[in-house]
């Protein structure tokens, strides 16, 4: 299959995700992409997304339902939650996709090599003399006490296949992820996400640097133990690194020059949280307080009722009457008293929901010691108005100077 094209932008690829030819006596021993469902899943973490969504949207559907908003109106609401939800899970799903279709991993006997990047384009050769080790996690449930069927099915599930380098070798962590093992940021491991048949690749990756590490120590003794090998006195390989103590060199820290700070992004992330909390405990005290008036509002006989009727000219100015009289109460000119207005299309949005008739007279009530309020018979909502403050002049001032 031709993999080079003329429009591509990959068209100056001598090989295949790799930047040039290979040298003579390495070959590919194998290519891959993540696959984009697992990669959002594990990387995006689209179904724990799902599910804060939905749990907000049901939050705000039962907190619309306590304030007596009626049914279709609450899940209306709720639905705007799960939508923009679904938009957002839907773009990172696209990204996932593009990431796939941008991102070739590619294991030679001698070296592995990351074409990474969906809008700028980098390569990264990372030579097995530079790695130590490699770290594999399946996802799904681990599979302990199963059959060979049960096991050879968890080694073609996709997972994610980590590489650990050696202390005096770096690579950027933001310039690599999110091909990189999460967190770890203080020594970069380069990471194959979301790789199907994650199992036969991490064997195949053992068996190749086995056998290069083999070679090389034949060739060059001293080489073994850089390698992370022991040899008999025949030079052969007989135990791999991972039995090996470390050394005192290997004990001693090493800082990483490209490493990021994990204090600076710590705190980010805790006044982030700490700023959904402040929000939530504000918004969530602010529905009790207007609750707890509502509902004392509604308890009480009120002082003074008036029925009105509002008339909307095609110049946008908003007159109110008295339903009984047809008196004028008050005029609002276009493009002024906006909370007043806000205050009365809320109110009207909430009976076109409803599938209220917009004909019935609103009704302004006050209530003593507890000021006037903007009240519709029809849906049982009502709005303070005195909670926009004081107001000296203009129709709102009017309207709030009404049954005083």
């Amino acid at each position: 299959m031709n993999y080079i094209h003329n429009q591509d932008d990959f068209a100056t690829e001598p090989v295949r995700g790799l930047p040039a030819r290979l040298p003579e006596g390495e070959f590919v021993l194998w290519q891959g992409a993540p696959q984009w469902r697992s990669f959002a899943k594990t990387v995006f973490h689209t179904r724990f997304i799902l599910v804060c969504v939905t749990a907000v949207a049901v939050t705000r559907a039962a907190l619309s339902l306590a304030q007596s908003t009626p049914l279709g109106t609450a899940l209306g609401e709720g639905l705007v939650v799960l939508l923009f939800g679904a938009i957002g899970v839907g773009i990172l799903c696209l990204l996932a996709y593009a990431v796939e279709r941008t991102t070739i991993y590619t294991i030679t006997n001698k070296r592995v090599v990351m074409r990474v990047g969906v809008a700028i384009q980098k390569t990264f050769n990372i030579p097995f003399q530079v790695i130590d080790g490699a770290a594999l996690k399946l996802h799904g449930t681990p599979v302990r006490k199963a059959g060979q069927a049960q096991r050879q099915a968890q080694k073609q599930a996709a997972g994610t296949l980590s590489l650990t380098l050696k202390p005096n070798t770096s690579i950027a962590y933001l310039m690599l992820w999110p091909h990189v093992r999460p967190w770890k940021m203080t020594h970069t491991q380069p990471s194959f996400r979301g790789i199907n048949k994650a199992g036969d690749v991490s064997m195949l990756l053992r068996d190749a640097f086995r056998a290069y590490a083999e070679v090389e120590a034949s060739r060059q003794p001293n080489l073994a133990a850089h390698l992370g090998l022991k040899t008999s006195k025949s030079n052969n390989v007989s135990v791999a690194a991972e039995t090996e103590k470390p050394s005192d060199a290997l004990k001693r820290p090493i800082r990483d020059p490209h490493a990021v700070a994990k204090a600076p992004l710590m705190f980010a992330a805790s006044l982030a949280v700490l700023t959904v909390i402040f929000v939530g405990a504000h918004q969530w005290a602010k529905f009790h307080s207007d609750n707890d008036a509502a509902t004392l509002a509604s308890g009480i006989t009120p002082v003074f009722t008036q029925d009105i009727v509002i008339e909307t000219a095609e110049d946008d100015a908003i007159t109110i009457r008295d339903s009984a009289t047809g008196d004028t109460v008050t005029v609002l000119p276009p493009g002024s008293e906006g909370l007043l207005r806000g205050a009365l299309r809320g109110l009207g949005y909430t009976r076109a929901m409803s599938n209220t008739d917009a004909g019935t007279p609103y009704r302004f009530e006050r209530y003593e010691g507890d000021g006037l309020y903007l009240a519709d018979p029809m849906t049982g909502r009502s709005i303070r108005l005195n909670s926009f403050g004081p107001v000296e002049t203009g129709a709102l001032a009017t309207v709030l100077a009404i049954g005083l």
